[in-house]
């Protein structure tokens, strides 16, 4: 892979363990930091430092925000979090 300016993830790490799913985003973080990253995902773990998330459903926008002011105004968002982090997630509230 290039230098891209934008990087498109669909479900990139669907298939890794919590460990190596949070290696796989520092190493994003860390090694291109300044290419805009859109990932689409139903697991949190690697979007809850992200600059916007964008909840969809029926294919348009649901909510939208970071993952702070979601866990504070979504009851889907703070659910799914929830969840997620009970199974071994990771914690970043």
């Amino acid at each position: 892979m290039k230098h891209p300016k934008i990087l498109i993830l669909d479900n990139a790490t669907s298939a890794t363990d919590t460990n190596t799913e949070a290696k796989i985003w520092q190493a994003f973080r860390n090694e291109m930091p300044d290419v805009t990253k859109l990932i689409i995902t139903q697991r949190l773990g690697g979007i809850v430092d992200a600059d916007q998330i964008l909840i969809m459903a029926g294919g348009r926008i649901a909510a939208a925000g970071t993952h702070r002011d979601l866990l504070a105004t979504n009851e889907w968002y703070r659910q799914l979090y929830e969840t997620q982090t009970k199974r071994g997630g990771g914690q970043h509230d």
